[in-house]
């Protein structure tokens, strides 16, 4: 069967931006061997390599805690890089995502003029209250409470502290259908009262 070339192109970035996201896991797991390298001499990534009087420490190898020291800066500088990448990445797949969507001409796809969305789930953590709630990565955002519009995309902060512990009504575009999801903002074991992150349409 002939792929279609707008599916074609996305497929090839959602290749893209797996390929990147495996890059950033083995990094961050060399990150982490590192540190913990570093941990176990005594002196960490940071704490002084001399003693009291100003003078070299005998009691470690310096020139390897230096060596170590200088591949973890640049590793995080890497990390830095890529994640910008990332970012990047999901962004033009958002596009494609939302172009394919508008290209659509069956009956059962949606109209953009009918429904427009104003900001998209660029990440989620599973179990996080939006987790539970339904949201996924990617869902374009028609309504988040009262707020429907860019205009009002710094109102969510907001909206979220204050509704803490109450239901937030949330309409979203997925795939073409329109999704009403009913969230509630708490806290749970990460970061946050949603954990996800939602960034506005550019």
């Amino acid at each position: 069967r002939r792929v279609h070339g707008g599916t074609e192109k996305k497929l090839r970035q959602m290749e893209h931006a797996q390929r990147l996201v495996a890059e950033k896991a083995e990094l961050e797991r060399v990150i982490e061997e590192l540190v913990s390298d570093l941990n176990a001499t005594g002196v960490g990534v940071s704490a002084p390599l001399v003693d009291s009087e100003g003078f070299p420490r005998s009691d470690i190898d310096i020139p390897a805690i230096r060596e170590k020291r200088h591949r973890l800066a640049c590793l995080r500088t890497d990390h830095k890089q890529l994640m910008s990448k990332i970012e990047e990445a999901l962004y033009s797949l958002h596009a494609s995502t939302r172009q394919s969507q508008s290209d659509q001409s069956t009956p059962t796809s949606v109209s953009p003029a009918v429904h427009t969305t104003f900001s998209f789930v660029h990440t989620i953590e599973n179990d996080s209250p939006a987790y539970k709630a339904g949201l996924r990565v990617h869902d374009e955002i028609i309504s988040f409470g009262h707020i429907s519009s860019a205009k009002h995309f710094q109102d969510i902060a907001s909206l979220v502290k204050d509704k803490e512990g109450q239901s937030i009504p949330v309409k979203v575009l997925r795939e073409g259908q329109v999704i009403n999801l009913s969230l509630t903002p708490a806290r749970w074991q990460g970061k946050g009262l949603l954990g996800c992150h939602i960034l506005v349409n550019q």
